[in-house]
């Protein structure tokens, strides 16, 4: 017991005159109170995603909020550039729970795109400063052995084709020489 007590205490040394010491003591944990309301705590500390330029669907992510105390914790977020690019699905709520936010690369150009989130709470304490960044990097080219198959889909998340900018594309290459032959078949669902 007296070793707990110890633990719990802390020395302050109040003044140093004419070769005395005074000291006091107090408790730590009156000096270290958590604030009423809680403390919070967001995850992960950092978003990153990517999409192919010309895409059309929104990346979507999601941060973590919880309550590193007890009682109540609610918060408000927002991005701090207000970037049009980046929406999240909600102002404000209560931990625990996530706060959804998604990356949209409807006409960005190739690129890397930042903001930052802002996550404070309305009650307790603590603010979480989350970085985002959105990479929109030129369509991938895919290479093909000769003699094989692929199935595959377009979708709003592929890139823009090359020559078409209202239609998707996925791009494939191959090795040949002059003379072969290649047989592409193309099926609509």
């Amino acid at each position: 017991m007296a070793q707990e007590r110890s633990i719990r205490r802390l020395l302050l040394l109040l003044s140093v005159a004419g070769g005395s010491v005074s000291l006091a003591t107090c408790k730590v944990d009156k000096l270290l109170q958590p604030p009423a309301g809680g403390i919070l705590q967001v995850t992960p500390t950092l978003l990153e995603d990517s999409a192919a330029v010309g895409s059309l669907a929104a990346r979507v992510m999601s941060l973590q909020i919880s309550n590193g105390a007890s009682g109540a914790l609610g918060w408000t977020a927002a991005s701090s550039r207000a970037s049009p690019w980046l929406r999240l699905a909600s102002p404000s709520g209560d931990a625990p729970g996530a706060l959804v936010i998604s990356a949209d690369p409807t006409g960005l150009r190739v690129g890397i795109y930042r903001d930052t989130v802002v996550v404070a709470a309305m009650t307790g304490g603590g603010e979480a400063r989350i970085p985002v960044q959105f990479t929109v990097h030129p369509c991938f080219i895919q290479s093909l052995a000769i003699d094989s198959e692929l199935f595959g889909s377009l979708a709003s998340a592929d890139c823009v084709a090359p020559h078409r900018d209202s239609s998707f594309a996925d791009l494939y290459s191959f090795l040949g020489a002059a003379g072969d032959s290649v047989s592409v078949v193309s099926r609509m669902r």
